[in-house]
Formats: structure tokens, sequence, C-alpha cells
């Protein structure tokens, strides 16, 4: 497998080059080299979509769907490292999974049991991590104050470790019902301010851990701990298709799925 990365901008003008008339292509003058020069700086290869190179703020699109959880582990974990080596302050929030005897009252404690913790993967909508970093974006799980399922939420100010110690309520910002997610000057990693955002019609809201919901095995019952949040790094390469996109990209290009 390769994972191919480059910066949406330079995509979209890659497209609309490779997508033009035969006829316009041959007697525009200097846009085979326009296209070269493009192509040459805005490509880069590595070997897997884990290269460290591949930080949080990469759109990752998979030639076909992936497990859930997989990739979003491997999201957390490698977006970790790349923020580590630049020195960006970030937290990994872990969920606090626990089980116990199915149909019993017995007290739950910490889940260890594999199959139970894969079921929770499977069925809960919330991962196992989730990276806290200045710039974040989220997409909520559940419906809550002001802010509905699957909204983008943007995560501005880190919460304070102690509060995400006592997975005490958090404040994100959530997308208003039109427009895009994408502000100006995000392709640079910029942070828009308060004010900015209340411009853009973006509302602050207050994101609570989801609130307990109960997954059985043959017999294990338990749960899941986490902020009622998931990632909007990864999709498919389908998904993405009509998608407005700031920031760096990263595709995957396997043989069988290439043309």
């Amino acid at each position: 497998m390769t994972a191919i990365t480059l910066r949406a901008t330079s995509l979209q003008e890659i497209q609309r080059i490779s997508r033009m008339n035969p006829d316009e292509l041959v007697n525009t003058e200097g846009l085979e080299s326009t296209f070269k020069q493009l192509v040459g700086g805005a490509f880069h290869f590595v070997d897997t979509m884990s290269d460290p190179q591949i930080g949080p703020e990469h759109q990752r699109m998979y030639a076909k769907r992936r497990n859930a959880a997989a990739a979003a582990e491997d999201y957390v974990s490698t977006s970790a490292a790349n923020l580590a080596t630049r020195n960006i302050r970030h937290t990994v929030v872990q969920s606090e999974d626990y089980q116990r005897t199915a149909q019993s009252n017995a007290t739950f404690r910490t889940a260890t049991d594999r199959n139970l913790i894969s079921a929770l993967n499977k069925y809960l909508r919330e991962p196992k991590s989730l990276l806290f970093y200045e710039g974040a974006m989220f997409e909520s799980t559940v419906n809550g104050d002001n802010y509905s399922y699957s909204q983008v939420l943007f995560m501005r100010e880190m919460p304070s470790a102690e509060d995400i110690a006592a997975f005490s309520d958090i404040n994100l910002w959530a997308k208003p019902p039109s427009g895009t997610a994408n502000f100006a000057g995000m392709e640079n990693g910029q942070i828009p301010t308060e004010e900015e955002l209340l411009e853009w019609n973006w509302t602050k809201v207050k994101v609570k851990v989801t609130r307990e919901r109960l997954v059985k095995t043959n017999y294990l019952e338990g749960g899941r701990k986490q902020y009622s949040l998931r990632h909007t790094c990864s999709s498919t390469i389908n998904r993405t298709m009509g998608s407005t996109i700031a920031g760096p990209v990263a595709i995957e290009v396997i043989v069988q799925f290439s043309w």
C-alpha cells in the first residue's frame, strides 16, 4: 500500500486540469509544465497511512471501508506522535470501559474481556481514544443542547487536565446547519477567535460524556464512558466526493483499487 499526501488546493487544480477537454489541453500553452510542476510539488509518497508525516490535520481517504475502531486508533496514535514531534500541546482521552456478568447486580469493574471490548468498539459510536488539541474537528455522536447528531464540532481551546480527568463537560463550537466547516486560514493551521466564530454563526456548546448504553456478549455486559464525540478524520474516497476540504489530504493507493 502507498499513501499520497497533498494540499487540497493543489489537488483541486490537478483535478481541474485532468478533467479538461483534450483539445483545450493541447491548445493551452504552458499547461503541461504547470501540471507537472503541480504534481511534482504536491504529491508526497509514504509507505502507509500510519506514517508519522501524516498529521491530525490530514483528511485521510481510504480506497475501501476500513474497520472503524482500527482506523480511529490508527488516527489517534499517529497524529499524537506527529503533534509531539512538533511540540504542539495535546491530550489523548482514553475511555473507561467496564464489565460485569450479564443480567447480574454485580459491581462493574474495568473491562478486560477482548470479546466484550470488541463488541463495544463495534456497537458504540464513541471510540476508545479521542485526541484533543486546539483546532481538532469532531462530529457529535448524540443530540445535545444546541447541536445535533453528526453535527461538526470544533475545539478552539483545550479543556483543562482536571476537567478531562473528571470527564467534566467541555466547551466546543458547533457548525451552523448551512455553510462550510472550513475557516479562512484553516489550511495554514490558524485558529479563529471567538468573535470570528460568532460572526460565522458558529455556536458555543457544552459537550457531555455519553449516557450509559450496555452492550452484551454471551455472558458479560458492559459499557463505555467517553465524550460523545468521534473524529472526522477519515472516510472512503467515494464518501468524500463533492466535499469541500481545506488542508492536506492523504489518499490510500492499493493495487487492487488503482487504475
